[in-house]
């Protein structure tokens, strides 16, 4: 009997049965992730329709979801991107600067509307443009840290960073929910103590609305303040060390933004993070207080896509906000 020729046939009847199992199971993974992406995919259209059909009609291109990877844009391209917005006519008066993300850029409005256009011609000074949208508290942390920060902005008699609710958690950000090529700039606390740039997490798997998924988890569950506090704490601090070393008789302002958001997710995280700035000498004035509690939630006060300021925004806020500084 040929026992060598019946073993190498059950050995290869094994081996193919173990490739079978092994195919399937392959196959069974890749169906497994495929619908997990189409499940994802909806549920992430769901949840932010209303942003991805109002940017859609004011930016013209349909109002889907998109696999597009982002696009690193350099620091020089990025400040190439702040919108000229001095009417100054008073050049003994000392400029002001502004930092924040898209409300204080002007997304949704036109130049002569934004809050640095509405500031200097009511004030007749100049008013230097540095927010830019999809960024944050990372941003401004940055770009105090340039070394020619000095020289871009002389000697600014306040720097006004303009909060909104998103930005306690903005640098947890891995991906956007629609064509925006900005990556949000990033940092952590290294075993140093000191910040750290970094890169977005999970960066090749950028593309896949299933991150889109675990990002909406950590934003919106308590998991994100263990995430969020010590980071956004140390970036503010730092930028107002900054603030002291480079600009030292500069008053470093932040304008809490109050609107629609910030009353659906005003927790006792953020209010101890504000009390922190407080106690660290930094000037904190809320929209509430300038114009009233709850006047930002009137349509009025809110953009076409439901969530940025509108055009009569600033020409509601600045006035106060300039009796407040007395400028």
């Amino acid at each position: 009997m040929n026992f060598k020729s019946d073993s190498n046939n059950n050995s290869g009847n094994k081996a193919k049965k173990i490739g079978k199992i092994l195919l399937y199971n392959f196959a069974f993974i890749v169906v497994v992730l495929i619908l997990i992406e189409i499940v994802s995919y909806f549920v992430v259209f769901y949840k932010n329709r209303n942003a991805i059909i109002g940017q859609a009609k004011i930016e013209g291109y349909k109002p889907i979801l998109t696999y597009q990877k982002p696009a690193y844009l350099s620091y020089e391209e990025r400040k190439a991107m702040f919108r000229p917005v001095s009417y100054g006519d008073n050049p003994n008066k000392r400029p002001i600067a502004l930092f924040g993300c898209s409300y204080t850029w002007g997304s949704y409005m036109d130049n002569e509307d934004t809050f640095a256009a509405v500031l200097s011609r009511l004030t007749g000074r100049t008013v230097y443009n540095r927010g830019l949208f999809a960024t944050g508290v990372p941003f401004l942390y940055y770009q105090l840290s340039d070394k020619d920060i000095q020289k871009e902005l002389g000697n600014p008699e306040y720097i006004i960073y303009t909060l909104i609710d998103n930005h306690f958690f903005r640098s947890l950000t891995i991906r956007s929910w629609c064509m925006d090529y900005i990556v949000q700039y990033s940092y952590r606390i290294n075993s140093k103590g000191e910040l750290e740039l970094v890169k977005p997490v999970f960066l090749p798997l950028y593309s896949l609305f299933s991150v889109f998924m675990l990002q909406e988890f950590m934003q919106k569950t308590a998991f994100k303040y263990n995430l969020y506090k010590k980071p956004f704490i140390k970036m503010i601090d730092e930028s107002n060390k900054l603030i002291k070393e480079k600009f030292p008789d500069t008053t470093f302002v932040i304008l809490v933004y109050q609107d629609l958001c910030w009353k659906y997710d005003n927790d006792a995280t953020k209010n101890s993070i504000l009390k922190h700035f407080e106690d660290e000498g930094i000037k904190l004035i809320y929209t509430d207080n300038l114009v009233g509690e709850g006047t930002l939630y009137d349509k009025k006060y809110i953009a076409s896509d439901g969530f940025h300021p509108s055009a009569e925004t600033w020409k509601l806020i600045v006035p106060k906000l300039i009796e407040e500084l007395n400028l």
